[in-house]
């Protein structure tokens, strides 16, 4: 009997998961199976446990811990996960030590549909075994309290992170801290329901592809009491902006336009948005070249309306910063995004654009103090807010509440 067809023969005492793992999952030829992976597939039968996994139940955007126990060793990877029902983007699932034992981070992305699905780990132990596991998924629809007072929540929105693989993933209030500081906790303040779309969730795929995650995440928003979310205001920083600007526009990933008939969102704040580019991006990877002076996504992201954005209606404004140093000493970006790219004066009056004294980011570790991957420091982010007194703190909150102190605060493009 030749070597395919005794693995045939194997594989097919094999129980499904096991040949779903090798031979679905990977994509791998029967001829690359026979050839290299006939010795593990053999020896898996007798040795292949599959563990059962505590059940999870969570909200899309939520992350949750399990514990996976292994016989007579201990976790050392995970090589894969499936889903059943398959989802297009995946909970991601990394190894994490609790209390010195391996354990499983199951991280949801924000617009996973709510549901019951089946989810099937393989990993391998220390000693290089095989190993497998299961567990039930329960997924929940994001809900937030209703306001007494009416207002719109409103939709946190992050942009391009550089550590996006390690970064935090979940779509929590507490991860929003990591872009917006104390944003989250004024606006609650305010009398406000916010809530978090962390965009690193999805991994680096392109602005149209988080642009339509952001549709089903707003689209499956509810209240406590059930009732339907019908329209939010977006807080959006950097590529945020540029993900909820191709959501008003319904811009695909082919260049083709379905706009929202309703886009449900009432006001708009853009901070340090690159609506032109940005002369930091670069050509590595799928989302910075999106983002450089020029690109196929930018000229049609402009002239989708007949080269007149009117940004669907929707009540906007800009907020953008200069305090970077990258043409020359005169204020006039923010180490990563200039004042002409960052102002909204393409679609809106004058004093629709807020200039004020800051960064793009906080200079940090991330930006060797503001050195690398922007050409910025001695000041603070712009949306990275440390107290009620930072200026973007206070445009966007009065912008939201509906008073003019806005109006007063920072310069407008006309005045730089």
């Amino acid at each position: 009997m030749s070597i395919c067809a005794s693995l045939w023969t194997i594989t097919g005492s094999l129980n499904p998961f096991l040949r779903r793992y090798w031979f679905v999952r990977n994509s791998i030829s029967v001829v690359t199976v026979c050839m290299v992976l006939l010795p593990v597939v053999s020896t898996s039968q007798t040795q292949l446990d599959v563990a059962s996994l505590s059940p999870v139940v969570a909200e899309a955007g939520q992350s949750s811990v399990v514990a996976w126990p292994v016989p007579s060793g201990r976790l050392a990877s995970i090589i894969s996960m499936t889903t059943s029902p398959p989802m297009t983007f995946p909970p991601r699932a990394v190894l994490v030590d609790v209390d010195g034992d391996p354990s499983v981070r199951l991280s949801l992305p924000p617009a996973t549909p709510p549901g019951e699905y089946r989810i099937e780990l393989a990993g391998r132990s220390q000693d290089g075994r095989l190993i497998a596991a299961t567990m039930s998924l329960t997924v929940n629809p994001i809900t937030l309290p209703k306001p007494a007072n009416g207002r719109n929540p409103v939709v946190l929105l992050n942009g391009f992170q550089v550590l996006c693989p390690i970064w935090n993933s979940d779509s929590t209030l507490a991860a929003s801290v990591d872009t917006f500081g104390q944003m989250a906790s004024l606006l609650q303040a305010d009398g406000a329901a916010v809530a978090f779309f962390n965009n690193c969730s999805y991994g680096d795929i392109r602005i149209e592809e988080l642009a339509g995650q952001l549709s089903r995440y707003i689209a499956g928003l509810t209240y406590t009491d059930g009732s339907a979310v019908t329209q939010v205001d977006i807080v959006a920083h950097s590529m945020g902006g540029l993900i909820a600007r191709a959501y008003l526009a319904g811009l695909q990933s082919d260049g083709s336009l379905l706009p929202p008939p309703d886009p449900k969102v009432g006001r708009l704040v853009l901070i340090g948005t690159p609506n032109f580019g940005s002369f930091q991006a670069t050509r590595l990877g799928v989302q910075a070249p999106e983002m450089v002076p020029g690109s196929n996504f930018l000229w049609n992201l402009a002239r989708w309306n007949q080269g007149q954005d009117d940004l669907r209606g929707v009540d906007a404004l800009a907020v953008i910063g200069a305090s970077g140093y990258y043409y020359a000493a005169g204020n006039i970006d923010d180490g990563v995004v200039s004042l002409t790219s960052g102002s909204l004066s393409f679609s809106r009056p004058d004093q629709r654009t807020r200039v004020v004294p800051y960064c793009h980011v906080t200079p940090g570790l991330a930006t060797l103090g503001g050195t690398v991957f922007m050409s910025c420091s001695g000041a603070h982010g712009i949306a990275d807010i440390d107290s009620p007194s930072h200026f973007t703190a206070q445009i966007v909150r009065s912008f939201l509440t509906g008073t003019s102190a806005w109006t007063t605060l920072g310069l407008t493009p006309s005045q730089e």
